[in-house]
């Protein structure tokens, strides 16, 4: 098996982590589209952790892939889910604090 994204991913960290050590408070309050470049980088890191937290539990449990089928229960993937499974959006939950 190919490991080589193991030292890709090192040098995407690095330049990740030298762009950080540059930024200001300026330049984290810069629009990019409707979001700041702080809320760009809060939204990476989420979802960083939420993937990695997700690997760290996969490989604790066993199995090969994080959630097992997830790509044939993605609607219009398999075409055999009912239509209103496509329209079902999952209701929030309210924020603690």
């Amino acid at each position: 098996m190919d490991r080589g994204y193991i030292e890709r991913n090192e040098a995407s960290r690095a330049r990740l982590r030298a762009l950080l050590d540059r930024l200001t408070d300026e330049d984290l309050r810069r629009k990019v589209g409707d979001w700041t470049v702080a809320m760009s980088l809060a939204h990476l890191a989420f979802w960083d952790r939420f993937s990695h937290l997700r690997w760290i539990e996969t490989v604790a449990s066993g199995r090969e892939v994080p959630v097992a089928g997830i790509a044939v229960r993605a609607p219009g993937l398999r075409g055999d889910e009912p239509e209103s499974s496509h329209a079902k959006k999952p209701t929030p939950a309210p924020c603690a604090g």
